[in-house]
């Protein structure tokens, strides 16, 4: 008889997870998402996949279509200060590490299963040891119930009671679309990947190429936790604009040109993490990966990565250890209490790092370092 696995959200973790599964003999697996559709909610910026989350796509058979929109050109960085002095630029790219939009990503994980596995437009209420509550009234049992939904997630209060907190800083998310026909010497100005411009206490400004022709770019600075509820900032994309160039009275021109750019559909929104290192005991029916567990702030890059090699690792302990469900849960949960911590300690110290005066000596001589590392390891026999 099939192990009914309930997956709740369809971001790349819980579809990775899905795609692992229900390629295997045993499982029977089920999506459940609350988003109408595939192409519902923004899916945010560029992300370049690293090998372990590469891995993943590799065992869920969708490496070749993954390599149809992976971009292994667009990983140039610049950082600069908020003057526009440059500070250090980066040109190799990284063929390891190429990047992929998350709407392109969510889409080859999502179109690799069966039609019938996703539940579009079904919201998870709350969640028991073995059973699923959804919006609508209706209940499901199941054997196996994983959350996969994010900093909010209503599977990970089976696990700990410990809540998000807020990582001390909120700002904008924006896009410039059609950047070449409407912006073409703003293209020609910015590097083939991404711009960091660190302002220490006053903020982070990213700036970030897209596939499509599109850029996203994210301002964030240090604000109190009810900032976005609370700034008096109305919505509209003029207004926005107006109240970032205002921040950057300023900053260079450049910088102020790119905000400029922005088109309408800016969002304000906090960041939130989770407390690295956060732990619990084992429970035979219940897990999770992603956001769920691994709520990271963005300044190391890893969110993705580190939820989509957690589905993976999850994959291989049920598949291993079919016959007994809760070792398997228990030796990825003891797997991912240490490789997640590393991750979440990263991204915290990195975000202390950007918002801090002397940021950028700071920032120049981290990558430096991981720079000597990694030459270290590569020099290495084998």
């Amino acid at each position: 008889m099939s192990r009914r696995v309930a997956i709740s959200g369809a971001g790349p973790a819980g579809l990775c997870l899905a795609n692992l599964l229900s390629k295997q003999a045993g499982f029977s697996v089920r999506v459940f998402e609350r988003d109408a559709h595939l192409h519902a909610t923004p899916q945010g910026g560029s992300l370049d996949l690293h090998e372990d989350a590469q891995a993943a796509i590799q065992s869920a058979g969708l490496f070749s279509e993954f390599k149809k929109y992976a971009r292994y050109g667009d990983q140039d960085s610049v950082i600069m200060d908020k003057h526009g002095k440059v500070h250090m630029e980066m040109k190799e790219p990284d063929q390891n590490k190429p990047e992929i939009d998350r709407g392109a990503l969510r889409e080859i994980l999502a179109n690799g299963l069966p039609k019938d596995i996703i539940k579009w437009g079904t919201k998870v209420d709350r969640v028991e040891p073995r059973r699923v509550h959804f919006g609508d009234g209706s209940s499901e049992q199941f054997d196996l119930i994983v959350g996969a939904d994010g900093a909010w997630s209503k599977v990970r209060p089976l696990l700990t009671t410990v809540p998000p907190f807020y990582a001390g800083i909120s700002g904008y998310d924006a896009n410039i679309r059609n950047a070449s026909t409407k912006h073409p010497e703003l293209v020609k100005a910015l590097c083939n990947g991404t711009t960091f411009v660190t302002a220490g206490s006053e903020g982070c400004f990213v700036v970030q190429k897209n596939g499509n022709d599109c850029y996203k770019s994210y301002y964030l600075k240090p604000t109190p936790e009810d900032w976005v509820k609370t700034n008096g900032i109305e919505r509209s994309g003029e207004t926005q604009r107006k109240a970032i160039l205002e921040d950057m009275r300023d900053w260079s021109p450049f910088i102020r040109d790119i905000v400029k750019a922005y088109d309408d559909d800016i969002v304000q929104r906090p960041i939130y993490m989770l407390m690295p290192g956060i732990a619990w005991d084992s429970k035979p029916t219940v897990t999770a990966i992603g956001d769920a567990i691994s709520l990271q702030s963005p300044y190391a890059g890893l969110g993705v990565n580190t939820a989509i090699a957690e589905a993976h690792k999850l994959a291989q302990c049920l598949i291993q250890h079919k016959d007994d469900q809760h070792k398997a849960i228990e030796e990825y949960e003891a797997w991912t209490h240490e490789y997640a911590r590393s991750k979440m300690e990263l991204s915290w110290n990195n975000l202390q790092m950007f918002m801090k005066e002397g940021a950028i000596e700071k920032i120049k001589m981290f990558i430096e370092m991981q720079a000597a590392e990694a030459g270290a390891e590569e020099s290495k026999p084998e």
